[in-house]
């Protein structure tokens, strides 16, 4: 291995273990502290709560279930991915479906607030409650019955846990993770973002138009809550996009390198570089909405400092 090769490596193992660790410590206080504030009566009366709530919890699971495998299984040089059939087929269909169903989560709150800010009577009528209840239940048995194809057709094949080598499958597990699992939720969330922000602007001149002439008034303006619930969600979609690009920028590099034919041993250490890097980052965009939402929102704050004294006063009069 060259010199160049050498240090690559131990920049990017030094580097994705500071970012897991980051994400496993950060990320699950940060989603812990996301239940407490999305459980409060004054965030429950939105139906784009239910989502946030129902993606916090697939965040969590993403956080401890993903980034712990990164972190203590494929450091500490176990070998039992290449030998048990089925710890190899549920780590692959765990690592892909609990990503994805927290990413769909995110897509339905931000299509929620598309639909409350809707100038159509019809179309704002499915931003309620009771809906976002019963799409919240049926999203994971969706999501885990999609990426069911996953725990089947990966197996051990030649002593390492992989597809079989030279299936046509190999090609749609590939389309699927890009296109389905991080592009498609991805820019659908951002197009249902730019709607939502537009909509909103034009609801605000429409005030201001409607207050010059009478002082009463637009009911149709979205509620406070609800104008609080857009900004957080945009935020958080913003920073999803940014880093999820990453991660396909990073598989698009691992491609182009694999497609070379004879490609140089630093070209296929960069290649992992970049691939083990986006991987990292992709996981570490699920611990950063608690903190976005605290530094974007005041309205944020507020509610978790409520939920954090109200424990703190329980929790005393108990030990009193």
């Amino acid at each position: 291995m060259s010199s160049y090769a050498s240090i690559l490596t131990q920049i990017l193992s030094n580097i994705t273990l500071y970012i897991d660790y980051i994400t496993l410590i950060f990320g699950t206080i940060g989603g812990i502290c996301n239940l407490i504030t999305f459980t409060s009566r004054q965030m429950r009366q939105s139906a784009a709560v239910f989502y946030l709530l129902y993606g916090t919890i697939f965040q969590l699971l993403t956080i401890l279930y993903c980034v712990s495998m990164r972190l203590f299984y494929d450091r500490s040089g176990s070998n039992l991915q290449n030998e048990s059939s089925i710890f190899c087929k549920l780590r692959y269909y765990f690592v892909v479906t609990l990503p994805a169903l927290a990413s769909y989560y995110m897509f339905l709150a931000t299509l929620d607030r598309c639909f409350c800010t809707s100038i159509n009577v019809k179309i704002r009528a499915w931003s309620q409650i009771k809906i976002a209840k019963r799409l919240s239940i049926v999203m994971p048995i969706v999501g885990f019955i999609i990426s069911i194809h996953i725990f089947i057709l990966y197996d051990i094949y030649n002593n390492l846990c992989q597809i079989k080598p030279g299936s046509i499958y190999t090609f749609i597990f590939t389309g699927y993770l890009i296109v389905i699992v991080t592009f498609l939720p991805n820019i659908l969330m951002l197009i249902f973002s730019l709607i939502t922000v537009s909509a909103v602007r034009n609801s605000r001149q429409r005030v201001n138009t409607t207050n010059r002439v009478n002082s009463m008034p637009n009911r149709q303006r979205p509620q406070r809550l609800e104008l609080k619930l857009i900004k957080i969600i945009v935020i958080q979609v913003i920073l999803n996009v940014l880093l999820s690009l990453l991660r396909l920028g990073s598989y698009s590099y691992n491609i182009i390198t694999n497609s070379i034919s004879n490609p140089t041993i630093n070209q296929r250490t960069a290649a992992g570089f970049a691939i083990s890097l986006g991987g990292s980052l992709y996981f570490f965009s699920y611990a950063i909405p608690f903190y976005a939402s605290m530094i974007s929102t005041k309205y944020f704050r507020d509610i978790f400092y409520q939920r954090i004294l109200l424990f703190y006063r329980r929790c005393l009069r108990q030990f009193i």
